[in-house]
């Protein structure tokens, strides 16, 4: 069961379940590789950067690829339940 009473009942339901956790995963990767793509060096006790003006442009490209793949998942977790609910 993948919520409370929602069982993967077709291979849609398994397709979309992976779709939303290898975009969180990859997500989380990419969360990973920002903290050490910024013009200055970052100590462990700061946050990760999240300013676009402090990041270089790889560091660019892995906040895009983080809030995409975020949301990606995000959606895909939401027609999973959609389509449970539907049936």
């Amino acid at each position: 069961m993948f919520f409370w009473n929602c069982e993967a009942a077709s291979p849609v339901d398994y397709l979309l379940l992976v779709v939303a956790s290898t975009g969180w995963i990859y997500a989380a990767w990419c969360l990973i590789q920002l903290r050490y793509e910024r013009r200055r060096p970052l100590v462990w006790w700061e946050p990760v950067p999240f300013d676009r003006r402090d990041l270089t442009p790889l560091g660019r490209d892995y906040q895009r690829r983080f809030f995409l793949s975020l949301l990606a998942g995000a959606c895909a977790i939401c027609l999973a339940v959609a389509l449970c609910a539907s049936r």
